[in-house]
């Protein structure tokens, strides 16, 4: 096992904070009704688009269920929160995949990255009215983008 993992996993099963994990639940809880409360639109599309997906008719019933589930899990003792650790984390078959950088591939993209920018900028500032045209583009597009991301 992943050293970090196991040391995590290790720490769970020996105690639960359960002032924290009150704290979380209740967080959560509080996200729920803020979601449905500020964004009921966005909530509700995607509910019903989740249950047109996946078909089972269920989807919109779990989701405005959410917040009775997350209270029932509030009720929840240390016992209840190491033995689903051990179930789904500690007794369950896993692969682990370990990924090692390689330090020349990254200085290899850096390097051809660096390459096509300047490829890109000789090519635009050989074009006849490159950078105006270019310019004029991005002026164009900027105050519809910025209609949603500017402040």
């Amino acid at each position: 096992m992943v050293p970090a993992i196991d040391k995590v996993l290790t720490a769970a099963m020996e105690g639960i904070d359960m002032d924290l994990m009150a704290d979380t639940i209740k967080g959560e809880i509080m996200s729920h009704l803020n979601r449905l409360e500020t964004s009921p639109h966005d909530y509700f599309a995607m509910a019903c688009v989740g249950d047109h997906i996946s078909g089972m008719g269920s989807t919109i019933e779990d989701m405005l269920q959410k917040g009775s589930r997350m209270k029932a899990l509030q009720t929840k003792d240390e016992a209840f929160w190491k033995e689903l650790v051990a179930k789904w984390f500690i007794n369950r078959p896993r692969v682990e995949v370990v990924g090692i950088p390689s330090i020349k591939l990254s200085e290899d993209n850096e390097a051809a990255e660096n390459a096509r920018v300047e490829a890109q900028k000789a090519k635009i500032m050989t074009e006849e009215g490159g950078l105006e045209k270019y310019g004029a583009a991005l002026d164009e597009v900027t105050p519809y983008h910025c209609n949603f991301t500017c402040a």
